[in-house]
C-alpha cells in the first residue's frame, strides 16, 4: 500500500549508461561521472579528476 508519495512535475532524471568515474563533486556528494562528461571543459569533479588525464593541459598560468 503507498500512502505517502509525491507527483511532481518535469522531466525524470536521467540515469547514467555508463560510469567511468566516480567522485566527490562540487556539492560534496559522491557521483557517477558518465563517460560523455569526461574530457569535456567542464570539471564535474571536486578534485578535476574526470578532465586531468584528457591529453591537455591549458590554464593562463602554465600557457595557452
Amino acid at each position: 500500500m503507498f500512502d505517502d508519495f509525491e507527483l511532481v512535475n518535469g522531466p525524470c532524471p536521467q540515469m547514467p549508461t555508463n560510469c567511468s568515474i566516480q567522485c566527490d563533486t562540487k556539492a560534496g556528494q559522491r557521483q557517477c561521472i558518465p563517460t560523455s562528461q569526461i574530457c569535456d571543459f567542464n570539471r564535474d569533479c571536486l578534485n578535476g579528476e574526470d578532465e586531468r588525464l584528457c591529453g591537455y593541459d591549458c590554464t593562463f598560468e602554465s600557457g595557452l
